[in-house]
């Protein structure tokens, strides 16, 4: 016991001068090799014996963002050639009625979003957790973590956190490895639609600003409002632009839908998409589009950019949070901010809890969006970076990261890759 504690002391005290002296991801890099050399003795081959090495891999089976994860995760495991059988985490009848020791692997990885009741529904599942290598893929949008969302993390051996960002909030409270296994460019390698003008009923010749968002992650942290304000700025300056709002679950937030809608009303090449779209059909409208904006207050990782990196669109975006992960000032056009009291407009977030999220510079995000216009060169660095950052993070590299870990603990005995 004493030993662990000093261990420990020595992990917080020496995080601290890590995190002072070094760039985020390389901190990310050292924080990892200090994990394994903590590790290094560590094999769980034995004690985690009783099942098959490989993954139950807990989902999401959903049309959401909570879905896509779920998707991302599959792809990774099936590149990295790790074994895995997909639970529901809707659906736990359904597991405890078919399943039997047979089915399951000695790995739960488990998509856990800090306010989502994943670790209330985890004990309704007909499983003995204490016999598994238990892994949280976390995920939370704001520096900190409240309090309330700590309790039923108990049982987490390590976490996998979606960026440095989501992993450096959990790790200033929990004593298990927190490692960063990010999410990946998956849109690259698809066809975009060829008939796209009229698919969309869009118009050929203007230049496009994007915005896609899930009206069920809460508007407020998205911020459409924002982009909104922008566009209307630079509408006044240009002649033919436009703006294409793409978003899912309106009923979730009509109101809020609605006063956007009366705010762009009277405005030419303004289009507004509610449907579930295929992943060309994302793909294509991505591609067609001039830029991709958002202005959102805060991120866990911030999928959809990245994914407009691959596809040759230039971003715009706010400079804070988990879109921090792979963007800088070569690959996107950074929108300053400043940081302000989030007082209770997110999950978890009470007024004068001390929680904070960003207020980006509208008036930058404008220069912005009117550069974006103007200057082709600019543009087109920006796309040729963006490109690059996109081809780095990849499915194989995220499988890899995975594997490599569970390899180092011992736990994938006899799978060869």
């Amino acid at each position: 016991m004493i030993q662990m504690n000093l261990r420990y002391i020595t992990y917080k005290y020496g995080k601290c001068i890590a995190k002072t002296v070094l760039s985020e991801h390389i901190y990310d890099q050292v924080k990892q090799s200090y994990y394994n050399f903590l590790n290094k003795n560590k094999t769980y081959q034995k004690k985690y014996s009783r099942y098959k090495s490989g993954i139950n891999l807990f989902i999401h089976n959903t049309q959401n963002s909570g879905g896509v994860v779920g998707s991302l995760l599959q792809e990774a495991l099936n590149i990295a050639q790790i074994p895995f059988r997909v639970i529901d985490l809707g659906n736990p009848e359904r597991f405890n009625v078919r399943s039997n020791d047979d089915d399951l692997y000695n790995i739960n990885l488990i998509v856990l979003h800090a306010a989502s009741n994943t670790k209330y529904r985890l004990p309704l599942f007909n499983l003995n957790y204490k016999q598994h290598y238990n892994i949280g893929y976390w995920a939370w949008e704001l520096s900190d973590v409240p309090d309330e969302f700590y309790n039923g993390l108990g049982l987490f051996n390590e976490f996998w956190a979606v960026s440095s960002f989501c992993a450096n909030g959990l790790s200033k409270k929990v004593k298990v490895p927190v490692l960063t296994v990010p999410h990946y460019s998956s849109l690259m390698n698809e066809n975009i639609l060829s008939d796209w003008k009229r698919y969309f009923h869009i118009n050929e010749g203007v230049f496009y600003f994007t915005f896609i968002f899930d009206c069920m992650s809460f508007t407020e942290r998205k911020n459409p409002d924002a982009v909104v304000e922008a566009f209307i700025k630079v509408y006044s300056m240009f002649e033919k632009v436009g703006l294409i709002l793409k978003y899912i679950y309106p009923e979730s937030a009509k109101d809020y839908i609605d006063k956007i809608k009366s705010k762009l009303k009277g405005y030419e090449n303004v289009f507004y998409f509610e449907n579930f779209m295929t992943s060309q059909e994302l793909r294509t409208l991505i591609s067609i589009s001039g830029a991709f904006i958002s202005l959102h207050r805060a991120e866990g990782f911030g999928l959809l950019p990245l994914e407009a990196m691959g596809l040759g669109t230039p971003v715009i975006a706010t400079e804070w949070s988990g879109n921090m992960e792979y963007m800088n000032h070569k690959n996107t056009a950074l929108v300053g901010c400043r940081l302000v009291p989030v007082e209770g407009r997110y999950v978890g977030s009470t007024p004068g809890d001390g929680q904070v999220w960003a207020e980006p510079d509208v008036e930058e995000a404008v220069a912005y969006m009117s550069r974006m216009i103007t200057d082709a060169e600019w543009r087109n660095s920006l796309i040729s970076h963006g490109l690059e950052t996109a081809r780095f993070f990849t499915v194989e590299r995220t499988g890899q990261l995975m594997r490599e870990r569970l390899e180092f603990l011992g736990l994938l005995n006899g799978i060869s890759q």
